[in-house]
């Protein structure tokens, strides 16, 4: 029910939920997965939840993974109240009364998940990380990227220790904000280095929602396309994105930013320039992820001008030899000359279970001359990824100057399988 290519409608979705509470026992947790659809579907709140389930805890976790649904049964197993004050950065929806209706948004949502995920033995856990570590392996990838959103800090450190995975694993620190606090420092205890092959560096915020075709929740200047008057809603207040920004210049810390619409862009450029010049920015190479300051060409000479990067999602990039020229010319994506001459571009899969390789493929057989292609270089992914500050990343990253599309060597550097030669010769 989860994906796009299946998007259920809300009453099939209760229908399923009906269904399995037939096939289950009393008080066995009942987790679905929806898209849009089912989503902008006001009845599925709480009380049809409680009706169709009322002696199973039910939560309904969103695809593209802002928002969930709850009913009673989950909101009491994971100590949410009726009285529950909204954290910083998300919120929950209450009906005329003042009553919660089970739909949580933004970091209120990634808070109940953080507590849902909890429930689950480490032993499990462990378990599972193993296994995708193997699956991983066999598709040749050796380091993966989590944004350190689903599990207590503590809780990941003790589980990665336990694990002691074949990959390496770098962590990004993602604070879940409480009512009165952005809470940076529950990360702070965490070392930099807390197990073999594992390293925590940067810092993730999510400073608005999805697109219109999703839950239209990214803040945008304009209004969205069949919601006249409507522009998003923008997570955090304005001083506490000014405090995210002064917290990564005192720590020299990178930030991952999820700021998706060209209104939420413009008020982290400006909030930047009012917290630091362009010199300091620079070196901590702010990343903007899922391309949004693609939207906005007016920003893009202070945008680079601090040093940004763009990232982009590899499952999303479509296989040009599918589509129409005319939809490819419209295309207004990472690839065009005007954008990868300016911004350095990472590229990630975004936790969507599948190879990178097909991604990257479709990225470098895009339909244009070679200036139009992506200019991706293993200095650019990687240092996308990594905190600045690293005298070692550097030095790493001044070798391996040439892009993908190079010929490689087989020698080896202390991090990467292999690097490419700068004079571009095959060893």
């Amino acid at each position: 029910m989860g994906g796009p290519e299946i998007d259920a409608a809300g009453d099939q979705v209760l229908d399923s939920v009906r269904a399995m509470t037939g096939r289950v026992a009393r008080g066995t947790w009942i987790r679905v997965e929806i898209w849009a659809k089912a989503f902008a579907d006001t009845t599925l709140r709480r009380q049809t939840l409680d009706r169709e389930a009322p002696d199973h805890p039910v939560a309904i976790y969103t695809g593209w993974g802002h928002g969930m649904i709850l009913n009673t049964a989950t909101m009491r197993a994971l100590g949410i109240r009726e009285s529950e004050p909204d954290p910083f950065g998300g919120w929950y929806e209450r009906d005329r009364q003042g009553r919660l209706t089970g739909r949580l948004y933004e970091y209120a949502g990634w808070s109940a998940r953080r507590r849902h995920r909890a429930l689950v033995p480490e032993s499990t856990m462990v378990e599972a990380l193993r296994r995708f570590a193997r699956s991983e392996l066999q598709l040749g990838i050796t380091t993966v990227h989590d944004m350190g959103l689903n599990y207590a800090p503590a809780t990941q450190v003790r589980v990665l220790r336990a694990a002691q995975l074949p990959i390496r694993v770098h962590i990004c620190k993602h604070s879940i904000p409480t009512p009165s606090s952005l809470n940076i420092a529950e990360w702070d205890t965490v070392p930099e280095r807390p197990a073999p092959l594992v390293e925590v560096s940067g810092r993730k915020w999510i400073l608005d929602g999805a697109p219109p075709d999703v839950d239209g929740l990214m803040f945008t200047r304009g209004p969205q396309a069949g919601r006249p008057g409507w522009h998003g809603r923008f997570d955090f207040p304005i001083d506490s994105v000014r405090r995210m920004l002064v917290d990564a210049v005192q720590r020299r810390e990178q930030l991952a930013l999820h700021a998706l619409g060209d209104s939420a862009v413009a008020i982290v450029v400006r909030l930047m320039e009012t917290v630091a010049p362009d010199s300091v920015w620079r070196p901590l190479r702010i990343r903007f992820e899922h391309g949004g300051i693609l939207g906005t060409p007016d920003l893009w000479a202070r945008a680079t001008a601090k040093g940004m990067i763009i990232v982009g999602n590899l499952p999303f990039i479509p296989d040009a030899r599918t589509l129409p020229k005319a939809f490819l010319d419209s295309l207004a994506g990472d690839f065009r000359p005007e954008v990868v001459s300016l911004f350095p571009l990472g590229l990630g899969s975004d936790g969507v279970a599948r190879s990178p390789f097909a991604g990257l493929a479709n990225a470098l057989r895009f339909p244009y001359d070679p200036r139009r292609r992506a200019n991706t270089s293993f200095e650019r992914t990687r240092g996308a990824q990594r905190t600045p500050s690293s005298r070692r990343a550097r030095r790493e990253r001044s070798r391996l100057e040439c892009s993908l599309t190079s010929r490689c060597c087989r020698r080896t550097s202390s991090r990467f399988p292999w690097r490419c030669c700068p004079a571009r010769k095959a060893c």
